[in-house]
């Protein structure tokens, strides 16, 4: 197929494109991406491809042993304070003298173009939408990874047919990590599930402390579940409250895990239930059957994307309206507060969430 004006031939190149890729920094749009980093490697086997973040680190471990990604660029807004800075960043990335662009972030074309990079796509329209010949458009109804292979389609017109599956690469170190931690209960046939209790970027993600211990406590009494609670710092105080209510054998690493070894201990076991945050995207790379707990977040745009994953939602007309309630990180670092209480995520009983695990494990 013949190229559209705009678009890129992997076919012309005689030379090893170097491709510069940027990216949302949170997690699960991390997660997102890595079907949409696999399809630009099937465009181009060859290429030198450089996968950038410059809205924080967090993300940097679950492309760290990608194999669709050559190297990467993780950087803290506050680093570009420093003028002094910015310049040497800018001028360090212009030498690299990149073949293509590829946005799958917020709008960044102004820097694409003052980079000197003349092949780009990503998303319009946006901030300087005409600083990209070949843009895809949103549609608020369609998933996160589609956009982000259909940007990638873009480049040549040829659609990527392979498959949409995340990509995460544990080492042997983080298998071994879950596999000490799960060793003293293998005695038992006792299923193990793994409950995640925050969402740090948005207070209204989160189900609540009490609803998850009625939850817990009703499996434990009908399928003699055993828990792990997982999560970071800011999780911490849930975990304790939930591990100090619970009827279950319940083992807490919130904030004693990295966000990978986390996922090797969950690839271990047979549930994982948790509300619409980063870590519970990173599951569905492992395999493991997921019950996630929707409320302002839009599933048909950010559900899990694997064949083992039922999504909760609440029945009012409200939902979903993502609405920004907890804090949300802003540029450089600033927070911005909301208090509202979320009715749609109140309104999930645990009866909903309940039958939702029976499903898997009365099987």
């Amino acid at each position: 197929m013949r190229p559209r004006r705009g678009m890129v031939s992997p076919d012309n190149a005689e030379k090893k494109e170097k491709i510069l890729v940027s990216l949302w920094p949170g997690l699960g749009d991390i997660m997102f991406a890595t079907p949409a980093l696999r399809a630009l490697r099937h465009k181009f086997p060859e290429a030198n491809i450089t996968a950038m973040s410059l809205w924080g680190k967090a993300g940097r471990p679950l492309l760290a042993h990608n194999p669709y990604v050559d190297r990467l660029i993780f950087m803290n807004p506050r680093e570009f304070l420093s003028p002094v800075r910015c310049y040497a960043f800018w001028k360090k990335l212009r030498s690299e003298k990149y073949d293509l662009a590829v946005q799958l972030s917020f709008p960044i074309h102004w820097l694409f173009y003052l980079l000197g990079i003349r092949k780009r796509v990503g998303f319009g329209p946006g901030p300087f939408w005409w600083l990209v010949p070949s843009r895809e458009g949103k549609d608020r109804n369609t998933h996160a990874t589609d956009h982000f292979i259909r940007a990638i389609d873009r480049i040549d017109g040829v659609p990527y047919r392979d498959g949409k599956g995340y990509d995460l690469k544990l080492t042997r170190d983080e298998l071994g990590t879950a596999q000490r931690i799960l060793a003293k209960w293998e005695h038992t046939d006792s299923p193990i599930a793994v409950v995640h209790p925050g969402a740090r970027c948005n207070k209204n993600k989160r189900w609540g402390v009490e609803k998850l211990v009625a939850l817990m406590n009703k499996l434990h009494r009908q399928f003699s579940v055993r828990f792990i609670l997982v999560g970071g710092e800011d999780d911490s105080h849930m975990s304790q409250s939930i591990a100090k209510q619970t009827e279950a054998q319940t083992l807490d690493l919130a904030a004693k895990l990295s966000l990978t070894e986390t996922a090797a201990v969950v690839s271990k076991c047979d549930l994982y239930i948790g509300n619409d945050t980063g870590p519970t995207h990173i599951v569905g790379a492992t395999g493991t059957p997921i019950v996630a707990i929707f409320g302002s977040s839009n599933p048909s745009a950010f559900r899990p994307l694997t064949d083992k994953a039922i999504v909760i939602t609440p029945e009012m007309e409200c939902a979903p309206c993502f609405h920004p309630v907890g804090h949300m990180w802003l540029l450089w670092g600033l927070r911005l507060r909301y208090y509202n209480q979320c009715r749609a995520m109140d309104s999930i009983s645990v009866d909903d969430v309940f039958r939702a695990c029976e499903n898997f494990l009365a099987k």
